[in-house]
């Protein structure tokens, strides 16, 4: 509320011990209850789908960089101390003699103020490096600015290479957060001058002018019902041509839906660019390279020609008077034997639907006894 965006996120930080609470939250609240003994913590899941957790105030230590921490009870100063940012340690206290008060221990309401992305402490990116793709996400979000001396020490652990050293699977998750918002294109564009694109694809990497014209005309469009992380992920994937993807999307560990449309993108994208490209190219041509794809593979292949091509494949796929009112039984019906052809026939016949030579069920019927009758006579 302070930095001025909804957060639905609560967190309860109790000293010394949070689950006897939680327990007891729960049962006042009528809630479902998650423990977890071993952290610390409890999750309780409120009946209109909301949640809250509780955290047992704790401090930890890493053993080694990018390690995961060993922890210990501590008090909630020491608690808010082990957070990423200075503008994540603001608190409210809950305890009777001081309900209400803000706590702010590390001058985290004059970084809002200022609009700063800063570190609580030097070597906080060595210990976990997937704070550096966690301060692009917060800078973009919310129009911030990473200090200067906190750019210096992300800098430093890049040139360390302290992000090879995270697993791919966190890597991946905090990756797919930073795509899944409105800021994405800001924020991929950011990882590529900061220079962190080169630890998380390749030494090589760098953005083409192909890469970022697609960038903005996906941060310019409503992808609503689409999914937006996989668009931008094979964006990115753009500096590798399309029969190494897959191997790409098994090193990024992405989730199979993903691995699916990309598979998709890689084996039927230059057919939809081919024909998007080409002005002569009838609506049939248009609705055969494309109508079968996932939704995400038919935009990308479009974006690969230009935002005019994505228009124009949307005014083909949403006519109404594209499929054909015969099916396989109507072709039973005429004594056919069910096989591979009558895939051929059906797609024959909704060809000359879709270029506008047959209108009707009548004509459609027409045009099937014509094939079948060319088909007796051996002819193809």
């Amino acid at each position: 509320m302070i930095i001025g965006y909804d957060n639905l996120d609560v967190d309860v930080v109790v000293e010394p011990e949070a689950i006897p609470l939680a327990r007891v939250m729960a049962k006042l609240l009528a809630a479902d209850i998650v423990e977890h003994p071993q952290f610390g913590t409890a999750t309780i899941k409120l009946q209109n789908g909301e949640h809250i957790d509780f955290a047992t105030a704790r401090t930890e230590f890493y053993v080694a960089p990018a390690a995961l921490p060993d922890v210990e009870l501590a008090t909630i100063r020491q608690d808010l101390y082990r957070r990423d940012f200075t503008i994540n340690t603001l608190a409210v206290s809950l305890s009777p003699g001081s309900f209400g008060a803000m706590l702010d221990f590390f001058g985290a309401r004059s970084d809002i103020r200022a609009g700063v992305i800063r570190v609580l402490y030097n070597l906080s990116f060595v210990e976990d490096p997937t704070r550096i793709l966690r301060a692009v996400r917060f800078e973009q979000r919310y129009g911030y600015k990473i200090e200067e001396e906190t750019e210096r020490f992300l800098r430093n652990a890049l040139e360390n290479d302290l992000m090879e050293k995270v697993s791919r699977e966190r890597l991946r998750d905090e990756l797919e957060q930073i795509l899944s918002e409105p800021s994405a294109a800001r924020s991929v564009l950011r990882m590529d001058e900061l220079g962190i694109l080169r630890h998380l694809m390749s030494p090589d990497y760098l953005l083409s002018d192909k890469q970022m014209q697609m960038l903005r005309q996906l941060s310019l469009m409503d992808l609503t019902g689409l999914d937006q992380t996989c668009l931008y992920i094979m964006v990115l994937l753009l500096w590798q041509p399309f029969e190494k993807w897959l191997a790409l999307a098994e090193q990024l560990r992405l989730p199979r839906r993903t691995r699916d449309i990309m598979a998709q993108v890689a084996e039927h994208a230059p057919t939809v660019r081919e024909v998007l490209s080409d002005n002569a190219a009838s609506v049939a041509d248009i609705w055969e390279a494309a109508s079968s794809l996932h939704p995400e593979a038919r935009l990308f292949g479009a974006l690969l020609v230009d935002p005019e091509a994505w228009e124009r494949l949307q005014s083909v796929l949403a006519r109404n008077d594209m499929d054909s009112s015969l099916t396989g039984r109507d072709l039973v019906q005429r004594g056919l034997i069910p096989g591979p052809h009558f895939g051929h026939i059906l797609r024959e016949i909704r060809r000359a639907r879709l270029e506008g030579t047959i209108s009707t069920p009548e004509e459609e019927l027409e045009l099937l006894d014509r094939i079948i009758a060319r088909q007796g006579k051996g002819d193809k």
